[in-house]
């Protein structure tokens, strides 16, 4: 068993459908309307974790994070790492776009959804911690700004 990360916004493995008939002409388009909806409001940011192993401070974190490689994804699109108690840091900037598919986001709320397989997750936005979780409390969705404000850069860590 490997531990792994899913930090790609809110979950791909969400499934809304799963009572809905095969059969259903109304599940067929159901599911096209939900997947257009989260095309045009979520951006999948899982491929620009920075990672290192090991258990290092968290100011040595925010300070040269973003110098690290770039984790790479298994066939799931997850960030895994071995198991038996190993720390692996992740860290990267999210930087508020103006645009999200042609819609601009100034004053939105901005959330960030993170899904993980770990003994012990800690979130830290610009080096605050603000959520934890194990492997029973495995996932978060919480909010980054009430408002949001293009341009704004958002440091993220997760150990």
């Amino acid at each position: 068993m490997m531990n792994g990360i899913n930090l790609s916004g809110i979950s791909r493995s969400l499934i809304l459908t799963e009572d809905m008939p095969a059969n259903d002409p109304g599940s067929t388009t159901f599911v096209q309307a939900l997947q257009r909806l989260r095309h045009l409001s979520q951006q999948d940011c899982q491929g620009n974790w920075h990672h290192c192993r090991g258990d290092v401070p968290l100011e040595r974190v925010l300070a040269q994070g973003a110098g690290w490689p770039v984790a790479e994804l298994n066939g799931r699109q997850h960030i895994a790492w071995g198991r038996g108690q190993q720390v692996l840091w992740l860290y990267q900037q999210i930087v508020v776009p103006e645009h999200l598919q042609g819609y601009v986001l100034g004053g939105l709320t901005l959330r960030l959804a993170l899904t993980w397989w770990a003994e012990d997750a800690q979130i830290f936005v610009d080096g605050v911690r603000v959520r934890c979780g194990d492997l029973f409390d495995y996932f978060t969705r919480f909010c980054l700004a009430e408002q949001g404000v293009p341009g704004t850069a958002y440091t993220l860590a997760v150990r």
